[in-house]
Order: structure tokens, then sequence, then C-alpha cells
């Protein structure tokens, strides 16, 4: 099966009785945002087989079915965004990442993700790979705050698991020992995250919630 890594995490946190009824080898793809470490590693702990797939809609082939749908022929199309994002004859994702000797290819961030706080720039994912190690967090994800000496500085919305009350002092603590001052979130909000469908986190939303903070 193939889900979101946040599908990967609440599989991860689910009870223990749950996890027991699954006794047989389980084959996993997970794609639509780069996992955090601490979910894969879980996903192994359970035994199941974790492959981390990327691809965008926008450059799929043909599908096995395509039905026509009228309303296609009025799609409300952003042409400078369009000219933008195929510029040079390459589709441009804004996907940051590194190309490994080995043939490997590592997502390190969306490039509108990036926090750039007085000068230095901070991967979203970075922060978000340590909030996840943090046991009593359910979902993380960080964006960029507006801040008059800095420009930007990082914010984290977190969801705590039932039960837990780890407070903002915790966090920052938690997250001195994994990272450099400067990526330290600032700021952070406890609270459910907004979602798609698909369970993929909509960072815009956040960036807009942080923007009024």
């Amino acid at each position: 099966f193939c889900g979101a890594p946040i599908v990967m995490n609440m599989l991860n946190n689910a009870p223990a009785a749950m996890k027991e009824r699954v006794n047989h080898s389980v084959k996993a793809m997970v794609a639509g945002a780069a996992p955090p470490a601490a979910v894969i590693a879980g996903m192994e702990r359970m035994g199941w087989e974790v492959t981390h797939v990327y691809g965008l809609t926008e450059v799929y082939g043909p599908t096995m079915l395509n039905v026509w749908q009228d309303e296609w022929k009025d799609l409300d199309i952003d042409a400078k965004a369009t000219v933008e994002a195929f510029e040079g004859g390459w589709f441009h994702t804004g996907d940051l990442a590194v190309w490994h000797p080995d043939g490997y290819v590592e997502i390190k961030d969306r490039s509108k993700d990036i926090i750039i706080s007085g000068g230095e720039n901070i991967s979203s994912i970075e922060v978000e790979d340590v909030l996840y190690k943090h046991p009593d967090i359910m979902e993380a994800a960080v964006v960029a705050r507006p801040d008059e000496k800095w420009g930007e500085t990082p914010c984290a919305f977190v969801m705590l698991k039932d039960g837990a009350d780890t407070s903002e002092a915790d966090l920052v603590g938690f997250c001195r020992q994994h990272l450099a001052g400067f990526k330290i979130p600032k700021t952070f909000v406890f609270g459910a995250l907004p979602k798609t469908s698909t369970g993929k986190i909509q960072k815009f939303m956040l960036r807009a919630q942080a923007k009024e903070l």
C-alpha cells in the first residue's frame, strides 16, 4: 500500500493490540512529502518494509483509465507560474535535493519551505525530523514566521499524543540537544494540523496562520 508520512506515523503509533493483528510481512510506499527518519525507523521496528517513492502528478504518464471531463476545458491556470515551471524545457518541481554517490536522491526541502533567518538557511524538514523524535509528539510541521529582527524565524506547529503534557520549554530543551541555536523554533503552536484528504499537511495554511501570530 502507499500512504503519506502522516499515515505511516498513525500506523506507527497505533495501539499495540492492533499492531499484533498484523502477523505477516508488509511492504509499503511512502510519498507526498519527505518522511521523518523517526517514522521510517518506527515502521522498520514493526517489521514493515518501507520504500520512499518520489513523483509529481504534474509529470505522470497516461493513466490506465482516462475519462474526459468537460470542465477541464475551463481550468483556472496560472499562466505566469506555468511558464516559470517549464523554463528552459525542464519542469522545475521546487524540491531541493542531494544526489548521493550511490545513486540515491535525498529530498532536503521544498524551496518555498526554506526559512531564511538572519541570512542563514534553515531546512524545515531538518527541524521536523528532530521534533518527530520526541516521544510525546504525534505530528509536527515547521514554517517561517515573519520577524522584524531576523527576517524570519522557525515556527513549529505540533500535535501531542493523547495524554501528553509536554510544554514549549520542554520542546526547546529537546531541540537544543539536536539543533544549532538559530534552527530552534522560536514559536510553538499546539493543536491539530490542517491536512488534505490524503493526509498531507497543508503548510500554506500554517504559513498564513504564522503570519497572524
